[in-house]
């Protein structure tokens, strides 16, 4: 499934008309709760949404809004800990330099692995204020 992902978000990546909306060097990443009617070691029930498990799907998608990198995780795991997965682990060919999270993605410890491999973090407040951790 991630090699089926990397070879669309490629392709999408060589187009012309991606270049007006950013290089490729930029990302966000964000988590999407959903409700899990089956067994599944992903899901749990979450008291602050409601009483029926949960499993949150977290997707990275960059500035050219192709979703680069996604994985289910468990509705309760904070989600800091998923970022750096997702900006190692992508398979696809964009150079992420910078990346933009939520407060649920943004931890002392993540702020200072993502400087040491090279990122740049960004912690989104709201729609339009971002502060930077270096």
């Amino acid at each position: 499934m991630n090699r089926a992902q990397a070879i669309l978000v490629n392709f999408h990546h060589r187009r012309s008309l991606v270049s007006y909306w950013g290089n490729g060097s930029t990302s966000s990443s964000d988590g999407m709760r959903v409700q899990v009617e089956v067994s599944s070691l992903s899901a749990d029930p979450n008291p602050h949404y409601g009483s029926g498990k949960e499993a949150t799907i977290y997707r990275f998608v960059s500035d050219q809004y192709s979703s680069f990198y996604s994985k289910v995780i468990n509705t309760n795991a904070r989600d800091a800990v998923h970022v750096i997965d997702g900006l190692l682990h992508h398979e696809s060919n964009l150079s992420i330099e910078e990346h933009s999270t939520d407060t649920a993605g943004y931890k002392n410890q993540i702020i200072g692995l993502t400087h040491l491999l090279g990122f740049i973090l960004l912690q989104v407040y709201g729609i339009y204020q971002t502060q930077s951790c270096m």
